[in-house]
């Protein structure tokens, strides 16, 4: 595609980010056998004009967390809704996620929330259903919850990429208000340990880390199901040695990396 039939996009510095696990799960539709297979993104890259190569630079070697997040994803929503076959799933910052296209059975109700210029990108590639629908307001901005409909047949909440560009009080006060919200819901997001945002990541931005499962046990109106660690998985594809050889084992150094939780939220 020429790039004068490219989609220019003119996108705020976090939504930006929306770019970053867009780009790592396209390439790594080049893989022989990929973790996550997702062309939507690998389409979506190549119509898209932007300079996705300074993303590689940028997160050195990090970019393979990005299908095996994914794919984490997947796992989780796909094993809730096969208890709950009309489950009604909330995607939180959703950006140009396309987890509905590879989890949906046919029956569940999926709803995509973000701001208005990422959503506004969204609709380019992606359009609404009867099941597939998309909500323009901050995922911090409790007004989104009177949209949400069929409540009764399960809820499950994911949030990928997102908590991390936001204030840890920010983060407990919407889980709270979604547990009082959605009591008996599931919410899965994935964030960064504090050891690497100051070390690593602190020049994205990141603003929210955590002291592993020590942190996230603390939050209020939750009761942790599971700790997903990237390290874990996937260990001979890590380019960087400390990745593949580091006695991550060991609790408290695996407490130290990037990790994915999985909480039940209880209303007060």
């Amino acid at each position: 595609m020429s790039n004068n039939n490219k989609v220019k996009i003119k996108l705020g510095p976090v939504q930006e980010t929306m770019l970053i696990p867009l780009y790592f799960r396209a390439i790594e539709q080049k893989e022989s056998m990929p973790i996550v297979n997702d062309e939507m993104a690998q389409n979506m890259v190549e119509q898209i004009d932007y300079d996705f190569s300074q993303l590689a630079k940028n997160l050195d070697g990090d970019g393979l967390a990005f299908p095996i997040r994914a794919a984490t994803f997947d796992r989780l929503i796909v094993k809730f809704i096969k208890k709950n076959p009309e489950a009604t799933i909330i995607n939180l910052g959703a950006g140009l996620d396309t987890t509905f296209f590879r989890v949906d059975n046919g029956k569940i109700h999926w709803y995509d929330i973000d701001l208005e210029d990422s959503i506004e990108l969204r609709r380019k590639f992606i359009n609404e259903t009867d099941r597939l629908k998309f909500i323009t307001c901050s995922a911090f901005d409790p007004a989104w919850f009177k949209q949400i409909e069929h409540r009764d047949k399960g809820i499950f909440v994911m949030s990928s990429g997102m908590f991390i560009y936001f204030d840890h009080s920010d983060i407990e006060t919407i889980i709270s208000q979604m547990a009082n919200e959605f009591p008996e819901s599931e919410l899965v997001f994935d964030t960064v340990s504090n050891f690497f945002r100051f070390r690593r990541f602190k020049t994205l931005g990141i603003k929210w880390g955590v002291w592993g499962t020590y942190t996230i046990n603390r939050i209020k109106n939750t009761n942790m199901l599971g700790a997903f660690y990237y390290i874990d998985q996937y260990r001979d594809r890590w380019h960087a040695p400390i990745a593949r050889y580091y006695p991550y084992y060991i609790k408290p150094l695996k407490m130290l990396t990037p990790a994915m939780y999985h909480l039940k939220l209880s209303a007060d």
